[in-house]
């Protein structure tokens, strides 16, 4: 892949340490722990029990889309185990500590934060790339199953439990995840965002770091002559992507949340989300200040002749 293409991490990690310091210390943290805790779960740790119709989330969608937050807003809301930070450091232990640290917060936080999609909180949430990498990327369907089911123990969700996850490089291999969770109750939740906003986000990111993430396997041998054209390219072809794979998923088994209308009424969706696809009580939805402090984040990212490019070559697509 051209290397103007390819994600670079380490920029991505120096922009979370500039503008959220903790948040990007622990990204140090966990993706220097992460190729060996993934390692041990996927060839050393053998399923403690068979989980049966466990109850799960896996949002999806294309970078700078808002996913963190409403990743923090479900897993905050819902009964159950996000996959967070302390899952990547201490495995099956991370979910103890995740419901400790829910019974010791009398006060939830005020807003949800995060930098680049990084966490600074053990419990914080976390996208588990290797961990999800591992699960997919064998070949026979019987081990894709296998392998969904030992990060489901990694999990170890209780009875009443649901298991949160979120994954923006997962566009490509949905299918392959949805084929994985089957025998769970898993729904795929895929969220949207205004186009020229995610774009704008994309370009400015890219300004900030060199890199772009994910991209595409049909862009991967590309070079970035034009920033923009390419964050077109990019955004397009993912929610293309996804279109295609969505398609291909019962619809009892996916939801689509659209983030401007969640940032203004999150428990709607959050209600129908969990009463009627997780089969919860309206009950059992968590309030907290957090999700009720949410802001759509209308700020300007690029510049006014950027965003009137941007405009115009979202017109030619």
């Amino acid at each position: 892949m051209n290397n103007k293409i390819k994600a670079n991490q380490i920029r991505r990690l120096v922009g979370a340490i500039r503008n959220g310091g903790a948040a990007g210390r622990m990204g140090i943290l966990v993706r220097g722990v992460a190729p060996i805790t993934s390692w041990l779960t996927f060839h050393m740790l053998a399923p403690v029990r068979y989980i049966e119709k466990v109850k799960g989330v896996f949002i999806v969608c294309p970078p700078r889309s808002g996913g963190t937050v409403i990743y923090q807003s479900i897993a905050s809301a819902l009964p159950g185990i996000p996959f967070t930070n302390a899952h990547v450091l201490f495995l099956r232990g991370g979910s103890g500590i995740v419901r400790k640290s829910r019974a010791k917060r009398k006060i939830a936080d005020k807003r949800f934060k995060n930098y680049n999609g990084y966490t600074a909180a053990l419990a914080g949430v976390n996208e588990g790339n290797e961990f999800l990498a591992w699960a997919y990327s064998q070949d026979s369907a019987e081990q894709k199953k296998k392998n969904f089911l030992k990060l489901l123990n990694v999990l170890s969700p209780m009875d009443m439990e649901c298991v949160v996850m979120k994954n923006v490089r997962s566009f490509e291999v949905l299918d392959k995840i949805y084929a994985a969770s089957t025998g769970s109750n898993f729904v795929f939740v895929r969220v949207k965002r205004d186009l020229q906003k995610v774009i704008e986000s994309t370009v400015r990111e890219y300004y900030d770091s060199g890199s772009f993430h994910p991209v595409p396997r049909q862009l991967e041998n590309s070079n970035i002559n034009d920033p923009i054209e390419f964050a077109v390219k990019q955004i397009t072809q993912i929610e293309s992507t996804l279109d295609e794979k969505f398609a291909k998923i019962p619809k009892a088994s996916k939801y689509l949340i659209n983030y401007e209308e969640f940032c203004q009424y999150p428990y709607r969706s959050l209600i129908d989300l969990a009463t009627n696809y997780l089969g919860l009580a309206e009950g059992d939805i968590n309030k907290t200040a957090a999700i009720d402090n949410i802001q759509r984040s209308n700020r300007s990212r690029v510049s006014e002749a950027d965003s009137r490019k941007i405009i115009k070559v979202l017109g030619r697509k």
